[in-house]
């Protein structure tokens, strides 16, 4: 038990402050067009490795050994990557298609964390403001893509996202042990549904633009 608390607050401490790190790295991006690195401010590509594969076993381990609050983190964590990339589509794209998407996921998802942080703050769990740093890493790839390359690698990533994002929560709606938590999960998985299905046609949709073109 001693170990489990470890690692949540393991990971809990990478998905704060080391995600700080990366956001402040790809702010550093923006404002240096040069791409010239900035010394001793970047973290290591080993060091992001390293976080990105805790992060991910934690993850993994849920599938084999649910835990309440290793799930709370590992949904915050992909909670708040849906909301970060929703808004850099929002930035780039010119398709109304995606726009209306987008928008649509910051609604959900940001009233879905805010509820997730109020019932994780009465429990003593947990949660992140930052993305996990596997969807830090592909946004930053995305942000350097323009036009239907963009839109169209925005909606393969949301279905691969909500094809987990419903395995995770039906999961959670089914082992939970904490009565609240199986609530707020039996919820959100029709949620979740209905997300898979928008950006299931999203990608039709954009993936027909791209041919034409």
């Amino acid at each position: 038990m001693m170990y489990r608390k470890s690692v949540v607050a393991a990971v809990a401490a990478l998905s704060l402050g080391f995600g700080t790190m990366c956001t402040a790295t790809f702010a550093q991006d923006a404002a240096n067009p040069t791409g010239k690195q900035i010394p001793d401010k970047n973290p290591s590509d080993a060091d992001l490795q390293q976080k990105e594969a805790m992060q991910e076993k934690m993850k993994q381990d849920l599938m084999s050994n649910f835990n309440d609050a290793d799930f709370v983190t590992v949904a915050s964590l992909a909670n708040q990557a849906e909301i970060d990339a929703a808004k850099a589509a929002l930035a780039k794209t010119t398709n109304d298609d995606v726009k209306n998407f987008a928008q649509h996921m910051i609604d959900d998802h940001t009233a879905a964390g805010a509820e997730l942080k109020a019932l994780a703050d009465g429990k003593g769990w947990q949660v992140s403001d930052r993305s996990d740093i596997k969807h830090m890493l592909a946004l930053k790839e995305m942000n350097k893509m323009n036009g239907p390359d963009f839109d169209k690698a925005y909606s393969s990533q949301q279905v691969a996202d909500h094809q987990d994002a419903v395995a995770l929560f039906k999961l959670a709606a089914d082992k939970a042990s904490d009565a609240d938590l199986k609530a707020f999960a039996s919820k959100e998985v029709p949620t979740f549904e209905t997300h898979l299905k928008m950006a299931q046609d999203l990608e039709n949709k954009v993936s027909s633009v791209t041919l034409a073109k």
